[in-house]
């Protein structure tokens, strides 16, 4: 791990990141830290990823948490997710400037050469910690990370790695686990992980293997894998919708994000993805008139179809500006959204396609302050705002394949701007 300075002067926003990554270690969760120094603020800032065994249910209660961090303006979420196995959550400080990384993983698919799996229920009865970061027993852990070398066939000369290999055989050492520290002095001495040394470190953590229905977890993974292809964000995305309720600032924000990127910018409006589509037209002309319907009331009752050329529209205009980063007004899942100015918006009851047909770009979900939406539109109750903000986080953070970042917007837009395009950058 990088070394950090002892005495140094942290601004505001890494200050308040700092807390968030404080509240992770301590919350009404409990996460098995697999490798690495124990998380701390100092730690995890700006530095390597930090890897936890994990079950949902906890992962969706440090969500919910995280959700009221960027609520109250202490940080930025962005939640990334390729496929079933592993979720990672990045905290981002308010400016933009600082991020920690947590790679939260279901099922650890890196043992015996990626063959088996660890999961998070099988290593409770080793836990003493009940709540924030547990870690295991440092024999069991120490043969985790040997075949987490084996399996990621890391480079076992770079410093970090012997670094971390002599951490753990004196730590054995002391606790008197001699065969582990052992096969550890092997490794260090020889630079190489031998078949043998593995099965040795192998046959400590049996008990730990999950063997139970391994065929189904496989193919589980394979269809998460052609999902990942087909639906999935690319690892290089050159989109990215901005999101959120009328009043949150999305038009503002991408008229003034394009000055603060690196890159060439394309804005599209999202509406266009569907309302310039020619039996669109067509429908508007010879049947709307018939049903008596105001343009919004008339683009819900076609909320499934809308998505579905939305959906084409968007891939359409990711061949067509491919040498350009595009900005979408709207993400293309608000169409499914009905009863926005409601005090209760919900979903189309084809909120399943959102499963099976789409294009995982990047979605940003601008929030801001109750009264900031008052002062600038009228359009939508307090009620259905907060209702909103959280059926689409919800959604978002809970999908696979998903890319979502929730972005608090009460900055100034200068300030907002810049904080998003280092987010975006980075």
């Amino acid at each position: 791990m990088k070394e950090k300075p002892e005495h140094r002067d942290h601004s505001a926003a890494w200050l308040d990141l700092a807390a968030c990554i404080t509240g992770i270690t301590t919350g009404p969760w409990l996460f098995v830290q697999l490798r690495g120094d124990p998380v701390t603020p100092e730690q995890v800032i700006d530095n390597d990823d930090v890897d936890l065994l994990c079950n949902r249910e906890n992962v969706h209660r440090l969500f919910d948490k995280a959700f009221d961090w960027v609520k109250e303006g202490l940080c930025h979420i962005r939640i990334t997710s390729r496929r079933m196995e592993k979720i990672q959550l990045t905290l981002i400080s308010n400016d933009g400037r600082h991020r920690a990384v947590f790679d939260l993983w279901i099922h650890l698919w890196q043992i015996n050469h990626g063959r088996n799996l660890l999961r998070f229920d099988i290593c409770l009865p080793l836990l003493k910690d009940a709540v924030g970061i547990a870690r295991l027993p440092v024999d069991i852990e120490a043969c985790l990370y040997i075949h987490h070398l084996v399996s990621k066939k890391k480079d076992l000369s770079k410093h970090k790695t012997k670094e971390r290999l002599v951490n753990y055989q004196a730590r054995c050492i002391t606790e008197k686990h001699a065969r582990i520290a052992a096969l550890i002095d092997t490794i260090i001495a020889s630079g190489i992980i031998a078949p043998k040394v593995s099965a040795s470190a192998l046959s400590h953590i049996e008990e730990l293997i999950h063997s139970k229905k391994l065929w189904l977890l496989r193919l589980r993974r394979v269809v998460s894998k052609i999902r990942a292809v087909l639906i999935g964000p690319p690892r290089r995305s050159g989109l990215a919708s901005i999101m959120g309720c009328d009043g949150v600032g999305k038009t503002t924000l991408i008229r003034e994000l394009p000055s603060h990127l690196d890159k060439k910018v394309k804005t599209i409006t999202g509406k266009h993805l569907y309302r310039k589509s020619i039996l669109f037209k067509l429908a508007v002309i010879f049947i709307r008139p018939l049903l008596f319907q105001s343009r919004e009331r008339f683009d819900e009752s076609l909320a499934p179809l809308i998505y579905i050329r939305a959906a084409i529209g968007l891939r359409l205009k990711s061949l067509l500006n491919r040498s350009r980063f595009c900005l979408v007004d709207r993400s293309i899942v608000d169409f499914l959204v009905l009863d926005r100015k409601t005090d209760n918006p919900r979903f189309s009851r084809f909120r399943r396609l959102t499963t099976v047909l789409g294009f995982r770009i990047l979605n940003v979900h601008c929030m801001v302050d109750w009264n900031t939406v008052v002062q600038r539109k009228q359009e939508v109750t307090e009620t259905g705002y907060a209702v909103y903000n959280m059926k689409m986080f919800r959604h978002f953070s809970r999908q696979t394949p998903t890319d979502y970042l929730l972005f608090n917007n009460d900055g100034g837009i200068e300030d907002s701007a810049a904080a998003l395009a280092r987010c975006l950058n980075g």
